[in-house]
């Protein structure tokens, strides 16, 4: 498997994981948590996966909904 096709996984596995960490963020608010490291991570991931998504088509890719900081 050469590079170039590990990069559809990597975006893949990256998805899934924004998703499950904006599932914890949701559970963590709803607890009255503090989320501001899970809250970091996702923007560092959706970053990772903006860099990937650029790369790999050559141009912008639309952002992610941002999400709502914590009250």
């Amino acid at each position: 498997m050469s590079a170039q096709d590990t990069v559809p996984l990597r975006i893949v596995a990256l998805r899934a994981d924004i998703s499950e960490l904006g599932a914890a963020i949701g559970q963590l608010r709803r607890a009255g948590l503090d989320n501001a490291a899970a809250q970091l991570l996702l923007a560092r991931k959706r970053a990772e996966l903006d860099g990937l998504m650029r790369s790999s088509t050559g141009k912008a890719a639309a952002p992610d909904k941002p999400v709502q900081p914590s009250r």
